[in-house]
C-alpha cells in the first residue's frame, strides 16, 4: 500500500486522541471552546487540560477557534519506558512516523517526568535525537517540529505538537509593552464574564490602561467574523504534516463559528486609552495587523472593524467619555510591579475611587496583583477569579459599579 493511502486511512480517516493544554482554573471555558469548535467527545477533564477525542481536520478548526488554548497535542502512543534502550527501541517501533512527520525530520523535543527511573529531561532527548537519527539517516533536516515525552511512573506518552508557536501568539501583535497580558488570558477572561453572567450585555467595551491593546483586539475577536485572518498570520505545525491539505485547512478558515459570546451585542464599540502616547500607537498598530481601523476620536462612526483610541490619563476620565446606549464594560490590567512608579495600595485605592464616583451602572474587571490592592480598592466584587500571569498569581475581579 502507498504511503498516501496509508496516511488518508490511518491517519486522516481516524480519529485520534488530543489533548488541549489550558491555563488551570479555565478547564471549563475550555470544554465550551471545544464545543463550539465542533468536538463532541471530550475524553477526561484535569487540570491544566482537556483530553479529547477528534479527526485531523475537527483539531484544525479547534486550534483556529480555541482562543483560550495554549497548545494541542497529539497522542501517538503510550509504553513502559524504564531505561533509555526501552525508550530508543519503542520510539523506533511503536510509531510509525513517516505517517506523521515529513522526510528526514529531526523534531525538538520537549521532556517531562516524575516518579521515574529515566528522569533527566536533557539526557532523554538527547536519546530521543539519536532514534530519530538512526530512523531517518544523517542526511537530516530541522523542522518546525516538537515531539512531547512525558514520563510517570516509568509509563512514556509520546504526543505531538499541533500549534508550533504558543496559541497565544495570534500572529497580529508585533508590538507589546513592559509585562504584557498574554492573548489567551485576556479571551479566557471575557469568556468568564459571559459564562458567569449571560444575562448582560455590552454594546460598548472600554480599556482605560490599554498597553498594547491585548483587551481591545481579543474582545473583537469576540464579535467580528476574522478568523480567516487569524489563520493567515501565522502558520501551525500541522501545515507540515504529511497528512496535511492546504485546501482543506482554507475551507475551514472561512467557515464561520456559532455565536460563541453572547454577553456583546453585534453592534460592540471597542474603546481604548492609556497615559503613555506610545502605547497608543502600540495599540492601533497591532490592531492594524488585525485588520481594525484605529480612529483617534471617540465620539467618530467608522463603517469599517474599529478600535477607538484616545490617549489621556484613566483618572481625568469618566462614563460621559465613551459613547454607550446600553450598558459598558471596563477591563483593564493595571500597572503593578516595576510598572508601578507610586506606591501600590496608593494607586489601587486610586482607581476604586475613581471607578466609584465617575463609572456609576457599569461593569468593571480589574486585575490586581494580590490581597492589600485588592482590599485598597475598597469595593465590593461580585466575582474572584484567581489565576497566574507571566508565573505570578494575580486575581480578576469583577464589580457591578
Amino acid at each position: 500500500m502507498s504511503l498516501e493511502r496509508r496516511i488518508k486511512i490511518q491517519v486522516k480517516g481516524k480519529a485520534h486522541q488530543f489533548f488541549a493544554v489550558y491555563p488551570p482554573g479555565f478547564e471549563d471555558i475550555g470544554i465550551s471552546e471545544l464545543k463550539n469548535a465542533g468536538i463532541t467527545q471530550i475524553d477526561a477533564v484535569e487540570t491544566g487540560g482537556i483530553l479529547f477525542t477528534a479527526k485531523i481536520q475537527q483539531m484544525m478548526q479547534a486550534v483556529l477557534l480555541c482562543r483560550g488554548a495554549v497548545r494541542i497535542l497529539m497522542r501517538l502512543a503510550h509504553f513502559k519506558a524504564s531505561n533509555f534502550s526501552m525508550l530508543m527501541r519503542h520510539l523506533k517501533n511503536k510509531i510509525v512516523w513517516e505517517l506523521y512527520l515529513p522526510p528526514k525530520c529531526i523534531p525538538d523535543f520537549s521532556v517531562s517526568t516524575a516518579k521515574s527511573r529515566l528522569y533527566h529531561g536533557d539526557a532523554i532527548a538527547e536519546h530521543a535525537r539519536k532514534a530519530f537519527i538512526s530512523m531517518m539517516g544523517p542526511d537530516t533536516s530541522r523542522q518546525e517540529q516538537t515531539v512531547y515525552i512525558r514520563i510517570v511512573n516509568d509509563r512514556c506518552t509520546i504526543s505531538l505538537d499541533c500549534c508550533g508557536e504558543s496559541l497565544y501568539r495570534r500572529g497580529y501583535k508585533m508590538y507589546t509593552t513592559d509585562a504584557p497580558l498574554r492573548e489567551n488570558l485576556a479571551s479566557l477572561l471575557i469568556e468568564r464574564i459571559a459564562a458567569e453572567f449571560p444575562e448582560n450585555h455590552y454594546d460598548a467595551v472600554y480599556d482605560p490602561m490599554c498597553g498594547s491593546g491585548t483587551f481591545l483586539t481579543e474582545a473583537a475577536l469576540q464579535t467580528e467574523k476574522l478568523q480567516s485572518k487569524l489563520a493567515a498570520l501565522r502558520s501551525f505545525a500541522f501545515q507540515h504534516w504529511p497528512v496535511y491539505s492546504e485546501a482543506a485547512f482554507n475551507f475551514i478558515a472561512r467557515q464561520q463559528p456559532a455565536a460563541f459570546n453572547a454577553v456583546f451585542s453585534s453592534d460592540l464599540r471597542i474603546f481604548g486609552s492609556d497615559i503613555d502616547t506610545g502605547n497608543i500607537q502600540l495599540t492601533s498598530e497591532n490592531a492594524a495587523n488585525l485588520g481594525l481601523t484605529a480612529v483617534n476620536n471617540f465620539t467618530e462612526q467608522s463603517e469599517e472593524p474599529a478600535v477607538y483610541l484616545m490617549p489621556i490619563d484613566f483618572f481625568r476620565t469618566s462614563k460621559k467619555l465613551i459613547p454607550s446606549k446600553e450598558k459598558m464594560l471596563l477591563i483593564f490590567n493595571p500597572p503593578y510591579g516595576k510598572r508601578l512608579k507610586i506606591d501600590k495600595k496608593i494607586f489601587f485605592a486610586h482607581i476604586g475611587n475613581h471607578l466609584k464616583r465617575h463609572y456609576k451602572n457599569c461593569d468593571a474587571l480589574v486585575i490586581v496583583p494580590d490581597e492589600e490592592s485588592e482590599k485598597a480598592m475598597k469595593l465590593h466584587y461580585e466575582k474572584k477569579w484567581i489565576f497566574k500571569n507571566g508565573g505570578l498569581p494575580v486575581a480578576a475581579l469583577f464589580f457591578h459599579l
